[in-house]
């Protein structure tokens, strides 16, 4: 059930001639959420395809919400609502509840061999815009930065409160700015992240614009993204903190 609400964030496009849908008569139709009719294509919501997969006389509901009403979809299947959904299913035996499981599983299959999700290098290639406006912002984050010297290291690590004042007021400024830049975006990697089958925003702003502040020596701001790739010195700085993180996790689950 997972997979299939990862349907609703890219609704399904079927190529079809227009044609009038009728999915289920009578009381609970969908004739008041129509089909969003195109000259070539026929928009269909993942609602409309689970429901054609449910018992006609399927109600449940819970806490004033309806969730399916008489087989149609209403609410969203994420969180308990994925349980409330399986345990009314199951009331009508092993064989249909297994009949269903199957029947997603096929549909998302089927969905998956015509958009498959993948990420390529052209996902990861930033565009003018996002590379001017990152210039732009690294430009006034300079001004804040602190410059750091190869003889300043280990002071500026014992010194944490001033490491995070710095860490504070450089995250607020540019982590805000990085995430309306990518707002624009759609392509394979914001689908990815998106739909949360991995990563998330801090992912594509390091990708795409820079690397930004680091767990360890905050005062560095790493300007390079991973599509530029990182100088020397940006990562020394970067790798410190990788080997922090290893450590802290070695030690966590050792």
């Amino acid at each position: 059930m997972i997979l299939a609400n990862t349907i609703s964030l890219k609704k399904l496009f079927i190529s079809q001639k227009e044609k009038d849908f009728d999915l289920k008569e009578g009381e609970g139709s969908l004739s008041e959420h129509s089909f969003v009719i195109h000259e070539h294509q026929v928009e269909i919501p993942y609602a409309y395809l689970i429901s054609l997969l449910l018992l006609r006389n399927l109600n449940i509901s819970y806490e004033n919400k309806v969730l399916v009403l008489e087989g149609i979809l209403l609410g969203v299947i994420n969180g308990d609502n994925q349980s409330k959904l399986l345990n009314g299913i199951y009331n009508y035996g092993n064989n249909f509840y297994l009949k269903l499981i199957w029947d997603v599983q096929r549909m998302v299959h089927e969905y998956n061999l015509l958009h498959l999700i993948s990420c390529s290098i052209a996902d990861c290639i930033p565009s003018k815009n996002i590379k001017d406006s990152v210039e732009v912002f690294i430009k006034d984050l300079k001004n804040e930065a602190y410059t750091i010297r190869n003889a300043n290291i280990d002071s500026i690590i014992e010194n944490n409160l001033q490491s995070n004042n710095i860490e504070k007021r450089m995250n607020v400024k540019s982590y805000v700015r990085y995430k309306n830049l990518i707002k624009n975006l759609d392509n394979n990697l914001t689908n990815i992240v998106n739909s949360g089958s991995k990563g998330n925003t801090d992912n594509i702003i390091q990708i795409l614009m820079s690397v930004g502040v680091a767990t360890l020596l905050p005062n560095c701001y790493i300007e390079n993204s991973y599509y530029n790739g990182l100088s020397s010195k940006e990562l020394f700085i970067y790798s410190k903190s990788g080997r922090h993180g290893i450590i802290s996790t070695s030690l966590s689950t050792s």
